[in-house]
């Protein structure tokens, strides 16, 4: 279902709160050191940081994530979203 969320085939642009979102999203797909108990604004900052990492879609980094397929399919969004 979580996957269903980002994959919309028509929708609208992403906004700057569909963005914050999409962010904190993407930081509890991936989980390292139980961030999704972090605040907002440090799932925020954990995205903005590893933005290179995500956007080239590093193997390495992708294998680490908790939920890894829907991980790739929070990169492919977000990617989209930076190429836009």
């Amino acid at each position: 279902m979580s996957l269903s969320l980002i994959q919309f085939n028509e929708g609208e642009f992403l906004n700057d709160l569909g963005l914050y979102y999409l962010k904190v999203y993407g930081a509890n797909l991936y989980n390292e050191n139980n961030i999704s108990k972090e605040s907002y604004g440090k799932r925020i900052q954990w995205v903005n940081n590893n933005e290179n990492k995500i956007l080239s879609m590093d193997i390495d980094f992708i294998l680490k994530a908790d939920s890894r397929f829907t991980f790739i399919a929070f990169c492919l969004a977000y990617k989209k979203y930076k190429n836009n």
